[in-house]
C-alpha cells in the first residue's frame, strides 16, 4: 500500500481526507462533511438513547438515513467527476473491487463478491462490519447508482460474518 511522505497514512486517505489536527476529520471534495471516529461497541449505546428519547425505532430511522445519504457520499466522495459516468459502465466486479478496497482502507469492514449476475442479483460476505446497517445500506445504494435500478435487500448472520443479497 503506498503511503503519503508527509504523514505516513496510506496515500487513498491522505489524498481523500484532510486532519486539520484539531480532532477533525474533513474530506477534501466536501469540506462540509465532518467525521466522527469512535468504537464499534458505542454503537448499541446510541441506537438504544435514541429509541429512548425519540420514542422511534432506531433500526427503521437508520435505514432512512442511510438510504437518503448513500447517493449523496457516493457522489460526491467515491464515484465523482469521471467515474460517475463510467460506473454504469464497468463491469460488477470491478467497480465493486474498488469499493471494497476503499471500506477496507476506511476500516468499514471487509467484503468479497460471492456471485453476482450483471442487473439482477449481487450476493456479498461482510467481514467485520462496523455497523451492518450503515454497509448494507451503502451496497444497496452503489448497486442501484450503478444500474439505475430499484432493488431488495436482505442479510443473515453466518457466524462473525453476514452475508448480503441484493435482488434488482
Amino acid at each position: 500500500m503506498r503511503r503519503c511522505e508527509g504523514c505516513g497514512l496510506p496515500r487513498k486517505l491522505s489524498e481523500r481526507y484532510l486532519w486539520p489536527g484539531n480532532g477533525v476529520i474533513m474530506a477534501r471534495q466536501d469540506p462540509e462533511m465532518r467525521m466522527v471516529i469512535f468504537e464499534a461497541d458505542y454503537y448499541a449505546y446510541v441506537w438504544s438513547e435514541l429509541e429512548r428519547r425519540l420514542g422511534i425505532n432506531a433500526a427503521d430511522a437508520m435505514i432512512k438515513g442511510q438510504q437518503a445519504g448513500t447517493l449523496e457520499y457516493l457522489e460526491e466522495h467515491l464515484i465523482y467527476g469521471w467515474r460517475k459516468q463510467a460506473v454504469r459502465f464497468l463491469p460488477t466486479q470491478l467497480v465493486f473491487n474498488a469499493v471494497m478496497k476503499e471500506m477496507t482502507l476506511l476500516g468499514l469492514c471487509r467484503m468479497d463478491l460471492i456471485a453476482h449476475r450483471w442487473h439482477k442479483f449481487v450476493v456479498l460476505r461482510v467481514r467485520h462490519p462496523f455497523d451492518i446497517i450503515s454497509i448494507a445500506w451503502g451496497a444497496k445504494g452503489l448497486l442501484e447508482y450503478a444500474t439505475g435500478k430499484r432493488s431488495e435487500l436482505s442479510w443473515k448472520r453466518e457466524g462473525e460474518d453476514y452475508v448480503l443479497t441484493i435482488v434488482l
